[in-house]
């Protein structure tokens, strides 16, 4: 009798050990995740996943997160096109914006988009360099996105990929990156990328200086 009532009290206490070893090993396991998190310093706040087909999914996003962009907004984008200034007119118009890009299609109807996307903001630059294989846009004063393919028309939501909106400081090495190219001369770049480089000017709207 002794032995069977001692049975389920056993069996109570192994299965209070096995809940309390998995506690602790989830405790591990976010841990692990925390640290790598940090390591490499892609802290995502919120992400939308796109399938393809899901046009005005992406599009609405990438709209509703523009609007709250604050402060000045810069960019490194593979491949824009003259639909890419639509959804940058999403931006507040206090905004001033930079973009660093590698493919620009049909300059002078991109050159048109700008000149209206440029109306009432402090600034608005386009810089070519090729080789500049990034997809992101944001600001240090509010948030960083990750696009997940190009902002273009023909490509949001034409193939499945993520959103992703970052926290400012986990975009530190790339806001980095982007002022070093913004920065060098071209023939600075040569030097450091090869001969095949180039840096030129597409847009500017001048930065007005208060006399």
């Amino acid at each position: 009798m002794s032995q069977a009532k001692l049975q389920p009290n056993a069996q109570s206490l192994d299965a209070k050990l096995i809940l309390a070893r998995l506690d602790e090993l989830e405790k591990l396991v976010r841990q692990v995740i925390k640290e790598k998190a940090g390591e490499s310093n892609e802290v995502s706040i919120n992400e939308v996943n796109i399938i393809k087909g899901q046009i005005n999914r992406a599009e609405n996003t990438i709209e509703k997160w523009f609007e709250q962009l604050t402060g000045n907004v810069i960019a490194q984008l593979d491949f824009i096109d003259k639909t890419t200034f639509g959804y940058l007119d999403s931006i507040p118009k206090s905004c001033g914006i930079r973009i660093i890009a590698s493919n620009v299609k049909e300059v002078d109807k991109c050159v048109a988009k700008a000149d209206k996307c440029a109306r009432g903001r402090p600034h608005l630059e386009i810089m070519q360099i090729p080789k500049i294989h990034q997809r992101w846009i944001g600001s240090k004063e509010s948030f960083f996105i990750d696009i997940g393919t190009d902002l273009k028309s023909d490509a949001l939501g034409h193939s499945t990929h993520t959103l992703r909106k970052h926290a400012p400081e986990s975009f530190k090495k790339s806001v980095s990156n982007f002022e070093q190219l913004w920065s060098k001369s071209e023939e600075e770049l040569k030097r450091n990328y090869g001969n095949e480089m180039f840096k030129s000017t597409i847009y500017k709207k001048p930065i007005k200086h208060n006399s």
